[in-house]
């Protein structure tokens, strides 16, 4: 059984070749708190394999990836692929980094199929190439590289990965990723990128320059209704495939549950607030994601 210890931002930069002159940003995750309700074996391995995925969606996030950027954020990601994929060949020597042993043992005991791991690595370059997308599809195919990935990871570790769990996974990742986007509209766009889909912008009659001058009118608010149907819809999807597990696997997926209900919670407190997200982030306080852990383990 796996029995590692927690890893930080800083013991997975130290294993690359390329973060000598970079400064690594720690992003702090909504989902920390889910995992305490994990059996110690199991919180320690998917906390570490979280902080893998957010410090990996942080190469291109902390940045607006100028052209200069690239070919070093493309060469840090590629190592990436090589590295986990040396595991799995079973390249890791005694001079590799512990951090990097202890993803050999977790990859081990869990099971877990190495090409999730390059679905959400190819997934994150996407981001180095690719700034916008035409259709609710093509937005959905990048939802399912950087967000449902990590879920089919998480499954192995919480326990079951029958079909209805993969299912599950997939639409809530969907419905995760669909929520940040409506939360960060402000934020990707001050980085040049908007994940609304083009064929919405022009539906809702939106440019460019009404996002950068911060429009929030008629239009807007209409806009971010139809993006908050999309995410209603795969959060429901979700809630589907969840009531058809076994009542003890449901109980294996309490952590993503909790997820699940956090997230819904902040895009309702969005919701509330007519989707006017030119006023600062939105945010739940710790005092109703404790609520919320506790309604959803009782």
């Amino acid at each position: 059984m796996y029995n590692g210890t927690i890893f930080s931002y800083k013991d997975i930069a130290i294993c690359e070749p390329y973060t000598k002159n970079i400064n690594i940003e720690y992003s702090k995750s909504n989902f920390l708190p889910a995992f305490y309700v994990l059996p110690k074996n199991k919180r320690i391995a998917i906390t570490n394999i979280y902080t893998l995925c957010s410090y990996l969606d942080n190469i291109v996030d902390n940045t607006s990836n100028q052209e200069n950027e690239i070919e070093t954020k493309t060469n840090r990601l590629d190592w990436w692929i090589n590295k986990i994929h040396n595991i799995y060949i079973d390249k890791i020597g005694n001079d590799d980094f512990l951090f990097i042993k202890e993803l050999k043992e977790i990859i081990k005991d869990f099971s877990i199929p190495e090409k999730y791991f390059q679905i959400l690595i190819n997934g994150i370059k996407k981001d180095l190439s690719q700034r916008k997308y035409n259709t609710l599809e093509n937005l959905l195919d990048y939802c399912f590289g950087v967000a449902s990935s990590v879920g089919l990871i998480c499954i192995h570790i919480f326990g079951d990965t029958s079909q209805t769990a993969q299912n599950y996974a997939v639409n809530l990742g969907y419905a995760l990723q669909l929520t940040n986007i409506i939360r960060d509209v402000e934020t990707d766009y001050k980085r040049n990128y908007i994940y609304l889909p083009q064929e919405d912008l022009k539906k809702f009659s939106i440019s460019p320059d009404d996002l950068q001058r911060e429009k929030y009118n008629q239009n807007f608010v209409n806009l971010m209704e139809q993006q908050y149907r999309y995410a209603i819809n795969y959060y429901n999807l979700a809630q589907k495939y969840y009531q058809e597990l076994s009542k003890k696997a449901q109980k294996q997926f309490n952590a993503a549950e909790i997820m699940k209900n956090i997230y819904f919670e902040l895009l309702q407190k969005i919701k509330n607030q007519k989707f006017n997200i030119f006023n600062g982030k939105i945010k739940l306080s710790t005092a109703k994601k404790l609520l919320i852990i506790s309604k959803t383990i009782l």
